[in-house]
């Protein structure tokens, strides 16, 4: 689930739903002992689940302040 926006449904045996890959890195490699977390992936959904935003560096760590946003536009009836 490296790299994966995904949504999960909050109940037993859930439906795991892939939405996206965010290619988000902190640092160069893994072994960096410095890291920029504020390159972390982020995202947010709306109330219906039709619609996520999210942030992504996709892996250039070479700038700090460097962040895209994307849009993920679920199909409509999707969830039947």
């Amino acid at each position: 689930m490296e790299n994966l926006l995904f949504m999960v449904e909050l109940k037993a045996n859930p439906r795991i739903i892939k939405l996206a890959q965010t290619n988000a890195y902190t640092a160069e490699n893994a072994d960096d002992v410095e890291k920029n977390y504020f390159a972390e992936a982020f995202a947010s959904i709306n109330h219906t689940g039709t619609k996520a935003i999210f942030g992504s560096n996709w892996g250039d760590v070479s700038q700090p302040d460097y962040s895209e946003a994307y849009q993920v536009t679920m199909p409509s009836g999707w969830n039947q």
